[in-house]
């Protein structure tokens, strides 16, 4: 187990914090090398705990990775969901999916009760692509992105 650092403390307190307050769909725009990814996976932790199912997407198969290991780190039970990592994970309490293996297939997950994204400069400002499509068709109310850019 991983200690985390007070600025990933304190991001993670800050998501949860707006979505107490009404925010659904908050954004962590911090820095590269803050730690992003154990900060969603300390809020993945939270959410689990609550006995709340996440999904935290990523775009690349080293993000996903990368997101996996960092839950992982916190004892959080996780399993991955990407094609070109060969692994199709569903049922987990905390899901680390590659957007291009699961955005057409929301029915698939169940019941999911928050939506973690990593790189979310990349998401488009309308309502279409893929992160916002799987977010619809999941059906979650609770959405944040992060983004170091």
């Amino acid at each position: 187990m991983i200690t985390l650092r007070p600025n990933q403390i304190d991001a993670a307190d800050a998501v949860e914090n707006a979505f107490r307050a009404g925010i659904n769909r908050p954004l962590v725009d911090s820095c590269v090398g803050s730690g992003k990814s154990l900060t969603m996976a300390e809020i993945a932790r939270r959410a689990v705990a609550r006995g709340e199912r996440t999904i935290i997407g990523a775009h690349t198969r080293e993000l996903v990775e990368q997101n996996a290991a960092a839950c992982r780190s916190l004892g959080v039970p996780v399993g991955i969901n990407a094609a070109s990592l060969g692994e199709r994970t569903w049922r987990a309490p905390v899901i680390s999916a590659a957007i291009q293996s699961v955005y057409k297939n929301a029915q698939s997950f169940g019941n999911i009760g928050l939506f973690l994204g990593d790189e979310a400069h990349l998401w488009p400002h309308a309502e279409s692509g893929m992160y916002r499509g799987l977010v619809r068709d999941l059906g979650v109310q609770r959405a944040a992105g992060f983004s170091g850019t």
